[in-house]
């Protein structure tokens, strides 16, 4: 425990310098640059590699144990301070742990207790994928549900109007951990909890749905209002992404088509409800990864800003489309604004479409194999990708996922999944087809794409891209 012990020490003395003011007021997210340069300087430079792996594994290691000696670093470089300092800083860095270990888990190690090499830090900005951005209400171990046998465990997310946890059964460690959701805005987000529910009751009338995270329970009248999902251990896209760049390096054009179709399909299944669900939040982050044996899974998870497709109004679907919830949730999400529609950021209904091109994006990052890409404009993204040896079709319905006109998308993410289906057979296909991409119309020269001028708003009105004209002029006859 000495490793750790010194590692919370540190990281609590470059709290309390750069964020004391903030502590009470539970938001550091403004100072943790900081404090991640400070615990770099007193700790990063001063040893080496392989004890700062041995250093995070201690720490994510603690678990229970933790709490003593979280209070003997408090009464060490806090004695003076008074309640409003010292007890944020005590439940800071008793998530500090957990932090780490949600920060490590990936699908081949859904625990998050080793330090792959790609994740070791190796400057200030490393460390903050490990510290939580503002101080929870709760603590590990809290009970919050009266009456009800979940104990928290690991902080998965924490915000102004809300916290995540994993919790688990402290009696029966047979029983499955699950995930609750805390709603900590009375003013608003209550009533984007229950939209949430809603909305998954919507999806799920009957039985769950392999490709979205469970709603197990709700508990809308306790006090913090709360949901209660499934627990999908291996992390999030981005973690998986990163790791499987980082091991096994960059994906290929069929992994990244093949990821794709799957969450086509998936969101082809709510897309088809009646009314139809729009998700409205599809991002990496959004999307759950576990192995089951050699077979990945993908959950769609956080239907808050969800949506129905239908042009009755109502409050809640008022609030939930506002500009106001857009934004917000921006500020937990992973480049959200990249992901959303140019009809969505504008406050436009709810559409399928806007979840088409969400998945969209995610196509091109995934292709691009850089997950912070925004939408792509113009044409020049097509001598990007002319590598991958994609047809005229192929690259065709990419681009019509992203386009800024919603009537030129496919109009809902099954009838994308169809069209994947159709037009990346032969590179779907586990050992490739017959013909492999490049047999039929290649892309051109690299020297007829830098002549090429795009279009100043895309395809001319009425002119589908799956007709064409826009890229005719980049493909051999």
């Amino acid at each position: 425990m000495q490793p750790a012990w010194q590692f919370l020490r540190i990281i609590g003395a470059a709290v309390l310098q750069h964020g004391r003011d903030q502590l009470p007021k539970r938001y550091l997210h403004r100072v943790l640059p900081e404090v991640a340069q400070t615990v770099w300087n007193e700790w990063g430079q001063r040893v080496d590699e392989e004890t700062r792996i041995q250093t995070l594994s201690a720490t994510a290691r603690a678990m229970g144990k933790i709490r003593p000696y979280v209070e003997m670093v408090v009464d060490d470089i806090a004695p003076n301070q008074p309640e409003t300092v010292r007890k944020p800083l005590l439940t800071y860095l008793s998530v500090i742990p957990s932090s780490i270990r949600i920060a490590l888990r990936r699908p081949n190690d859904p625990k998050g207790l080793s330090v792959p090499h790609w994740l070791v830090p190796r400057e200030a900005d490393d460390l903050l994928i490990f510290m939580p951005s503002s101080v929870p209400v709760f603590e590990p171990g809290a009970k919050p549900l009266p009456d009800v046998d979940w104990e928290l465990t690991d902080l998965l997310g924490v915000g102004g109007f809300g916290e995540v946890w994993k919790a688990q059964n402290p009696t029966f460690s047979s029983v499955p951990p699950v995930v609750l959701k805390f709603c900590l805005d009375p003013k608003g987000s209550n009533r984007a909890f229950r939209h949430e529910a809603a909305i998954l009751t919507q999806a799920m009338p009957n039985k769950p749905h392999p490709g979205i995270v469970e709603l197990r329970a709700t508990y809308m009248n306790h006090n913090p209002p709360c949901l209660e999902f499934e627990y999908i251990s291996g992390g999030d896209l981005i973690q998986w992404f990163k790791g499987r760049k980082r091991e096994h390096g960059p994906l290929d054009a069929r992994k990244a088509t093949w990821i794709v179709h799957r969450l086509a399909r998936i969101v082809g299944y709510f897309h088809t409800r009646k009314p139809p669900i729009v998700h409205r939040d599809l991002k990496p982050a959004n999307i759950l990864v576990r192995r089951v044996g050699r077979r990945m899974e993908f959950k769609i998870c956080d239907f808050g800003i969800g949506g129905l497709a239908s042009s009755e109004p109502s409050g809640v679907m008022e609030e939930i489309t506002s500009r106001r919830l857009i934004k917000r949730s921006a500020m937990k999400g992973y480049h959200t604004k990249d992901y959303a529609s140019p009809q969505q950021i504008k406050g436009g209904p709810p559409d399928p479409r806007d979840d088409v091109h969400a998945l969209g994006v995610i196509w091109f990052q995934l292709l691009m194999n850089d997950l912070r890409l925004p939408a792509p404009t113009g044409l020049d993204w097509i001598e990007d990708l002319a590598h991958h040896g994609f047809n005229r079709e192929q690259l065709e319905l990419i681009s019509s996922c992203f386009q800024s006109r919603a009537d030129l998308r496919p109009p809902n993410a099954r009838v994308l999944a169809q069209e994947i289906a159709q037009r990346f057979r032969s590179i779907l296909q586990p050992h490739g087809g017959k013909h492999s991409p490049r047999s039929r119309s290649t892309v051109a020269a690299k020297s007829s794409l830098s002549r090429a001028t795009p279009p100043p708003n895309g395809p001319a009105q009425g002119e589908s891209p799956s007709k064409g004209g826009l890229f005719s002029r980049f493909f051999s006859k």
